[in-house]
């Protein structure tokens, strides 16, 4: 049972794809552009970059889990015989 329209899921997932990407940027770059408590890769870096990765993730499994369902046919056929 799918309660989104599957447009809908494409763009939540472009979303959630973009946002996990923007997000694990920012981790990497925190230094570059002063943001943060200190010098170097730090454990809050770390924790935001794991975090980015795994939204950006999420939003694969959207758009994987939509292709898989396109053609789906949930009607029950009993074979002739």
């Amino acid at each position: 049972m799918n309660s989104t329209p599957k447009q809908s899921q494409r763009v939540l997932s472009v979303a959630l794809m973009l946002t996990g990407l923007a997000i694990a940027a920012v981790a990497l770059l925190a230094d570059t552009i002063n943001i943060g408590t200190g010098r170097g890769f730090g454990y809050y870096q770390m924790i935001v970059l794991i975090a980015g990765i795994v939204i950006f993730l999420i939003g694969i499994a959207v758009i994987v889990g939509d292709r898989s369902q396109g053609g789906r046919n949930d009607q029950f056929q009993q074979d002739d015989d």
